[in-house]
């Protein structure tokens, strides 16, 4: 009966000798092993989405649309964006407000209208071009400089609807960079001043305008 007695609370005293570090709550060991397996994912992650994958996957696009090139192009981009950000100082998004920016998109439109993405990145080029050629003038000086885009001279700019392929050609040329080899001018048809000119030089002609670039 003696020892029986002593049992217990020998058994007491030997559990309650042990370091209370010893005790691991079971939350503790459910979140430890989340970490870990956040930690393993983040790993995988790295090795799957490098940046060279992503080069890779850009280098591999065809490049006989450039229209859909580019939707494509932003595609891979955006889903690379958690890993590597897109740089916003390459989109005209970072230069241009919105109401600057639908400007542009309008004069564009107006000037082009029923003309192929191409074609509209060739008429933003120049919008562009001047803007970057005249620097630190405004996108509204470029665009309301006299005589030089007959849209604002003649309205039309007011009355037309941007489409998403204008703006998307916009976003093109700011980004991707210039399809005129450097022209701020351009004409339709026949103009005397353009083509006896001597300060300029033409250095692009598509199905509906010929660009021109300083000498």
């Amino acid at each position: 009966m003696h020892y029986k007695r002593i049992a217990p609370l020998f058994l007491a005293l030997t559990v309650s000798c042990v370091p209370l570090s010893q005790y691991v709550n079971s939350a503790d060991l459910i979140r430890a092993d989340d970490e870990s397996r956040y930690t393993m994912e983040v790993k995988q992650d790295y090795h799957v989405y490098n940046r060279e994958d992503m080069q890779r996957e850009i280098d591999g696009l065809d490049k006989s649309d450039a229209k859909q090139w580019y939707l494509e192009y932003r595609r891979i981009t955006q889903f690379y964006s958690p890993y590597y950000p897109i740089d916003v100082e390459k989109s005209i998004h970072y230069y241009a407000n919105d109401n600057q920016f639908d400007l542009i998109c309008r004069v564009v439109q107006a000037e082009i209208g029923g003309g192929d993405f191409n074609a509209k990145c060739n008429v933003a080029s120049t919008i562009i071009n001047r803007w970057r050629t005249y620097a630190p003038r405004t996108w509204e000086s470029v665009i309301y400089e006299k005589d030089q885009y007959t849209p604002i001279s003649d309205g039309r700019y007011k009355k037309v609807t941007v489409d998403d392929e204008t703006r998307l050609a916009v976003e093109y040329v700011f980004e991707i960079g210039d399809t005129t080899n450097g022209a701020i001018y351009f004409h339709s048809g026949r103009s005397r001043w353009h083509e006896r000119c001597s300060k300029i030089e033409l250095v692009k002609v598509d199905q509906w305008h010929k660009f021109y670039k300083l000498r």
